[in-house]
């Protein structure tokens, strides 16, 4: 087995016994995050932010210092996904018109997507620069639309 296999570096403001909890979805989550460069003050859209990658990637963006705005149900999973972290969570109903919800937090677009739920591909090219899908054929769609 090569060195490197399985390694992922330890995200900034985490502690060694906090990384080792986060495993392939966390890992998933920080490099979904560092492929779109997102950085302090800069807004991000999650979607599938009440899944395990999902939950991780709102964490690791509100800790960088990203304005976010997260997709989740009305009831549990809001609740679940505003009480991730301390930072205020924006959260839009993605069975919605996910287009309009995201515009009225953020009139001037987002400036990268988090889509590992795959809930947002066909309203991102509208709306965002930068976009990073883990994995799965909508990201193939997308980069062949623009």
């Amino acid at each position: 087995m090569p060195a490197g296999h399985s390694l992922a570096r330890i995200p900034a403001g985490l502690k060694a016994q906090e990384a080792g909890a986060l495993g392939l979805a966390g890992a998933t989550a920080a490099d979904s995050l560092n492929a779109v460069a997102l950085v302090e003050h800069e807004t991000v859209l999650i979607s599938g932010a009440a899944g395990g990658v999902g939950s991780l990637a709102v964490q690791l963006a509100a800790a960088r210092g990203a304005v976010v705005i997260a997709t989740a149900r009305p009831g549990a999973q809001t609740d679940f996904v505003t009480g991730l972290t301390d930072t205020e969570i924006h959260v839009v109903d993605f069975t919605g018109d996910l287009q309009a919800q995201v515009r009225d937090i953020a009139p001037d677009g987002v400036d990268a997507v988090c889509d590992v739920a795959e809930t947002v591909w066909r309203a991102a090219h509208d709306t965002t620069g930068r976009l990073r899908f883990p994995a799965g054929p909508d990201a193939v769609r997308l980069a062949e639309a623009k």
